[in-house]
C-alpha cells in the first residue's frame, strides 16, 4: 500500500502532468492558428495581386490545394443567365497541368443547372459546406467524379452579398485519405476570401466597362 507521503507525491505528479498536457494542447492550437493566419495572408495577397480574375484564382487555387493538403482545388461559378455551373479554374497542389483533363472539365462535364442536382442545390440553399466520402453514393452525376479519379471531396459555397455565386471544390484522389476538421475549417475561411476576390474583380470589370462606354461617347 502507498503511504501518505507517496500519495501526496503521486497527486502532485498527476497535477503536473495534467498542466503539461494542457500546455501542449494550447501550444498546438496556437501554432495551428498562426499557421492558418499565415496561409490566409498568403492567399489574400495572391488573390489581390491582380484584378484579372482568372490569373488571381489560378494561383489562389493552387495555394489552397497545398495549404489544405488535398490533390486538387477547383472553382466553379454559376452562370447568371442559364443557371449552369461554369468551371472557372482547377489546379493541382503539385502544380502539374493536364490539358485533356481540363478540356473535359471545362467543356463537357458540368452541363446541368445547379438547381437540378439535389446535393448542389442543398449546398446553395443552406450555404453550408459539405463533405462527401463516397461520391458513388452521393447523388452527384458520375461524370463529375469518376473520370477525374475523385475518391472524396469537400464542397464550399462561395457566398457574396447573401447570395451563393459558386462553389470551391477540394478533392482527394487516394481512397484512404479523409478530410480533417482542420482542413474543413481552413477551407471555409479561404472560401470567404475567394468570394471577396471574385466580387472585387467583377466590380473592377464593371467599372472598366463603364469607363470605356463613357470614353466612347465622349469621342463620338
Amino acid at each position: 500500500a502507498y503511504g501518505a507521503e507517496e500519495r501526496r507525491l503521486l497527486a502532485a505528479l498527476v497535477s503536473q502532468i495534467s498542466v503539461a498536457v494542457e500546455n501542449a494542447h494550447l501550444y498546438s492550437e496556437t501554432r495551428e492558428r498562426a499557421n492558418e493566419l499565415a496561409v490566409l495572408l498568403h492567399i489574400a495577397e495572391a488573390a489581390s495581386s491582380t484584378l484579372e480574375i482568372k490569373e488571381a484564382l489560378k494561383l489562389t487555387a493552387r495555394l489552397t490545394a497545398q495549404a489544405c493538403r488535398v490533390d486538387r482545388c477547383s472553382i466553379l461559378l454559376v452562370d447568371e443567365s442559364s443557371g449552369a455551373i461554369e468551371p472557372l479554374m482547377s489546379q493541382f497542389a503539385s502544380g502539374k497541368t493536364d490539358s485533356d483533363l481540363w478540356h473535359r472539365f471545362r467543356t463537357s462535364t458540368y452541363t446541368e443547372a445547379a438547381s437540378g442536382i439535389p446535393l448542389v442545390r442543398q449546398v446553395f440553399d443552406a450555404r453550408q459546406l459539405i463533405t462527401i466520402e463516397n461520391p458513388r453514393e452521393s447523388g452527384l452525376p458520375e461524370e463529375w467524379t469518376k473520370p477525374f479519379g475523385i475518391q472524396s471531396l469537400l464542397i464550399v459555397p462561395l457566398v457574396s452579398k447573401d447570395s451563393c455565386i459558386g462553389v470551391m471544390v477540394l478533392d482527394h484522389t487516394s481512397p484512404e485519405r479523409r478530410f480533417t476538421p482542420g482542413q474543413i475549417n481552413l477551407a471555409a475561411l479561404i472560401g470567404n476570401q475567394i468570394a471577396i476576390a471574385i466580387d472585387n474583380a467583377r466590380l473592377f470589370e464593371a467599372e472598366r466597362a463603364e469607363r470605356q462606354v463613357t470614353e466612347t461617347l465622349r469621342e463620338a
